[in-house]
């Protein structure tokens, strides 16, 4: 949880996308808290995404966070959420149905190199925390991600701002430490 009110935090704060732009969800049982919005479920993704394409347009960015567990069983990755898990093409068609042009997708899930195929193409950035469908451990690298721009962490070129090369080095150092 705390990775999740840091991540939103940092949307609202120093990325500075407005509060009513940025949707959470949570696996907890009961979403106590007024930043979240969803419990965790297929169809509450499937309802945040339909309410964001109503609302985004071709020139918009859209950027998604997947963190928590996922799995892979030699032909398809599954993202674990309350209830049925949907699968890299599920979440591709979810995602992808937002008219929006540019999208930056961070898979920081246990097997999540097994949703590249699903949901790569033009005009995606997506980053995954682990390089095939195969790696099952718990993942670290999505608090690397977030901490990257934390005060600019990860600014290499120090042109006052992180790009999603120099997080995604940055998290791949620190795993890598860790």
């Amino acid at each position: 949880m705390k990775e999740l009110t840091d991540l939103l935090g940092l949307l609202e704060g120093a990325l500075a996308f407005p509060r009513d732009h940025v949707y959470a969800l949570s696996d907890a049982e009961k979403v106590d808290s007024p930043r979240i919005q969803y419990q965790s479920t297929r169809e509450n993704l499937r309802k945040v995404c339909k309410e964001i394409a109503g609302r985004a347009g071709k020139g918009d960015l859209v950027f998604i966070f997947l963190e928590g567990h996922g799995n892979f069983d030699e032909d398809r990755y599954k993202l674990n959420l309350v209830g049925p898990d949907p699968t890299g093409e599920e979440l591709a068609e979810m995602f992808y149905s937002i008219p929006a042009e540019r999208f930056v997708v961070i898979n920081a899930t246990s097997c999540s190199g097994g949703s590249l195929e699903a949901l790569s193409g033009r005009g995606r950035i997506v980053v995954s925390a682990t390089k095939s469908g195969n790696e099952k451990n718990l993942t670290h690298f999505g608090k690397y991600f977030i901490e990257a721009f934390a005060n600019n962490n990860a600014d290499v070129d120090k042109n006052s701002r992180v790009s999603i090369f120099e997080a995604f080095t940055y998290a791949a150092h620190k795993v890598e430490e860790y």
